[in-house]
């Protein structure tokens, strides 16, 4: 689907909104008709949980009561059979008329995920649920139409529940289950650190927390970092003061301010340079930086986890003094900086040709 189509979508509650007006407009009017077959059901069926004080809410009933609850149907005229109330001891069965609107009521209002549901019906396919709550739908827009709403611009794309989300949490580790738990056990920041959690799982969870259905505010670092963000930007500063300055700021802090830190790479490629990671380029220009008493920073962490994993420099440099710097990176002699000054293609052209010549040589 493209991403016009996405747009396009009504949200997801107005799927809810318009299959549930639909349904209550049908049972209302079946309610309203004195000769109507559901009005009789249901009139049975309150009649049956009277002989049972205390069980309207259908708690705590006998094995005989719940054998003697019945499902109770509203049935269409394309003979589709849409519940109003199902029984205690209600055990889906494949193939059964009412399970088109079973399925659609469940996914539509519940938190199970489309396998979870599948399976409580006769172990449908992923597929198959989600055409049965297309069809569901569209039935019953049909027989109570409403301007706005239709099967192309509906949205049956449900927001994932916190049940399901941490489901997924625990099948990636459980670090925001975790998290939570802590949290809820009283722990702050400075625990969640202690605990071994990462900065980026800390902030990952506040985020990802916060957008529950029942959010949880992660703790912040309380750290008052502002008096020296505002050191750091003021003209004032010399450049000794703005290195002691920096030096007491986290990699997080730097990365969230762009506007005062920010990658030393990007001075790197706008003086010309073709830094080569892999080969430590970028420690050099660091230190040379460093002697010249310049206001760059390195931060050091360590990635236990992915492709990446173990420890990894974040360099750093104050955009107050980017001409300066670009003018000391242009200006820098020696042999490394001249092998970072050819661009990789060329170098690699280099280098080919340069083994060629070996390989001709040996010949």
């Amino acid at each position: 689907m493209s991403k016009e189509g996405e747009n396009s979508k009504l949200p997801f509650k107005d799927t809810q909104k318009a299959y549930r007006f639909a349904v209550e407009t049908l049972v209302g009017g079946l309610l309203e008709d004195p000769v109507s077959s559901l009005l009789r059901t249901i009139a049975a069926a309150e009649n049956s949980l009277r002989e049972y004080p205390g069980t309207r809410d259908n708690r705590n009933l006998s094995d005989e009561h719940q054998k003697q609850s019945e499902l109770i149907v509203i049935e269409l005229k394309s003979k589709t059979q849409i519940p109003v109330a199902m029984p205690v001891d209600y055990k889906p069965k494949r193939g059964v008329p009412e399970n088109q609107h079973n399925v659609t009521q469940v996914y539509l209002f519940g938190d199970q995920s489309m396998s979870e549901i599948g399976r409580l019906h006769g172990n449908l396919t992923y597929q198959r649920v989600e055409q049965q709550v297309r069809a569901g739908v569209k039935r019953v827009l049909k027989e109570v139409p409403q301007p706005g709403f239709s099967l192309e611009t509906l949205n049956f794309r449900r927001p994932w529940t916190d049940r399901l989300k941490d489901r997924l949490s625990l099948s990636r580790g459980g670090i925001i289950i975790n998290i939570r738990e802590a949290i809820s056990n009283g722990s702050g920041y400075d625990d969640l650190k202690k605990a071994g959690f990462e900065t980026f799982q800390i902030m990952s969870a506040r985020k990802q927390l916060a957008e529950r259905q029942t959010p949880v505010e992660v703790p912040r670092d309380h750290n008052n970092w502002s008096p020296i963000l505002e050191a750091i930007s003021n003209p004032e500063s010399d450049v000794l003061t703005t290195r002691e300055l920096i030096d007491n700021l986290t990699r997080g802090i730097m990365q969230n301010h762009p506007e005062i830190s920010v990658s030393l790479s990007e001075f790197v490629r706008r003086a010309g340079l073709y830094p080569r990671y892999q080969k430590g380029d970028m420690e050099v220009i660091f230190n040379y930086l460093d002697c010249l008493r310049l206001p760059v920073a390195c931060r050091i962490e360590e990635t236990k986890n992915g492709p990446q994993q173990g420890l990894r420099n974040y360099y750093f440099a104050v955009r107050r003094f980017e001409e300066k710097i670009i003018g000391e990176l242009k200006n820098a002699k020696g042999e490394r900086f001249n092998r970072m000054r050819i661009p990789p293609r060329v170098r690699n052209r280099i280098r080919s040709r340069v083994k060629i010549l070996s390989d001709g040589n040996l010949s």
